[in-house]
């Protein structure tokens, strides 16, 4: 029996320190809704979809699949040298626990969709460059301020 399954996704571009940190936040469901119109679990019963480790590696692989379907398509060569750096470690795929109802699953991606970079309440100075709050979340949530030059700032 067939289940109809459908997910969001949103890029994400960065992090609180507005570096480049090229991210994808994900909702999948654990189920979908079958032929009959009832809900159907997969075979993680409503607790995941696929095995993270699983998840990993085939994303992994589709992402080099497609990575290297541009470089051929670009011209741009690919050394086998970097492609093995690319496969030598795991790759991480961070899956959280199922939402807890509804609220959650809209909650979490209207994190992302509605907000943007930088809100005008951390910039703390625009004099000789842009100075700017953030949160260190590696040294407990503690709050610092980091200052870019203005063209550093806008790209």
């Amino acid at each position: 029996m067939r289940a109809d399954m459908g997910m969001i996704s949103v890029l994400h571009k960065w992090g609180q320190q507005l570096w480049l940190h090229p991210h994808v936040h994900t909702i999948i469901p654990g189920g979908g809704i079958s032929k009959s119109g009832h809900w159907k679990f997969t075979a993680g019963r409503g607790k995941f979809l696929f095995p993270v480790r699983v998840m990993s590696r085939v994303f992994r692989g589709k992402f080099m699949e497609m990575l290297n379907a541009f470089c051929v398509r670009e011209n741009i060569p690919l050394s086998k040298d970097f492609i093995d750096r690319l496969y030598k470690s795991d790759w991480v795929v961070y899956a959280k626990q199922p939402f807890a109802g509804p609220k959650q699953v809209i909650e979490y991606p209207g994190r992302y969709t509605h907000r943007i970079a930088i809100s005008n309440h951390r910039i703390k100075s625009i004099a000789g460059g842009i100075e700017f709050t953030y949160k260190n979340d590696r040294q407990g949530g503690v709050y610092k301020t980091m200052a870019l030059d203005a063209g550093e700032f806008l790209t």
